[in-house]
């Protein structure tokens, strides 16, 4: 069984772009050791769409957004931290991010994606049940492609999933995107399930420390299955 951990985020009390939140939280990760954490900070400094705001907006704005985005950098590399420190203690991390936001280029992140055992897996969230409201009030699919970088193969194994085609998308413009933050139910299974795999893996003492790639990720989570039965629900 899985044994749930805190959230730490600005819902539960936490503002974790000061340095002495961040300072408190890396010491409660460090206390409490837990086998896996979950790191999504805020990415609208990094979307595509600011792009589009630097073309239409003037000085002011610009030097406004520079500091805030030297910022919301700051808190990726607090991640990055937390993250290199599971690594360093055996355990895991499941880093989020939308596919093609730009943190996903920062020096620090290019450095993690080298490291032996990492991994990245985009996943379109509409294969997990994301839906948003279209312009009539209905429920519609959102494709939202995002990324995922983590050490836990199983995690990303069961998150790869891409858009089938299947259905039509409604997009995240007008204040769509703040709904759509929060992770889908089949998502949270998507990832639980991932998890009591990894364990279970890392348990068989099969896990090296070593790069993996798409085929090698498959063949452990088929050779996973084998060992550990299908878990699943």
């Amino acid at each position: 069984s899985l044994e749930p951990g805190e959230s730490l985020d600005l819902k539960t009390g936490w503002d974790l772009s000061d340095r002495g939140e961040q300072r408190r939280a890396r010491e409660l990760v460090r206390a409490r050791a837990p086998y896996l954490i979950i790191c999504s900070p805020p990415c609208t400094k990094f979307s595509n769409l600011q792009n589009l705001n630097k073309a239409i907006n003037g000085p002011e704005w610009h030097e406004k957004f520079e500091v805030e985005l030297e910022q919301a950098k700051e808190h990726v590399r607090f991640c990055i931290g937390l993250m290199r420190e599971q690594l360093a203690a055996g355990r895991h991390f499941l880093f989020e991010h939308p596919a093609w936001a730009s943190s996903w280029s920062l020096p620090e992140f290019q450095a993690l994606f080298e490291t032996p055992g990492v991994l990245w897996q985009r996943a379109d969230q509409c294969m997990h049940g994301l839906l948003t409201p279209d312009d009539h009030g209905d429920d519609a699919p959102a494709k939202k492609p995002t990324g995922f970088l983590s050490s836990s193969w199983c995690i990303l194994g069961e998150l790869s999933l891409r858009c089938d085609r299947s259905h039509v998308h409604q997009h995240l413009m007008s204040g769509r995107a703040a709904a759509a933050a929060l992770y889908p139910p089949a998502l949270c299974r998507a990832i639980c399930r991932g998890l009591v795999k990894q364990r279970a893996y890392d348990r068989c003492g099969l896990a090296g420390g070593q790069q993996f790639g798409q085929k090698e990720l498959k063949s452990m989570i088929k050779k996973l299955s084998k060992i550990n039965g299908d878990i699943r629900g």
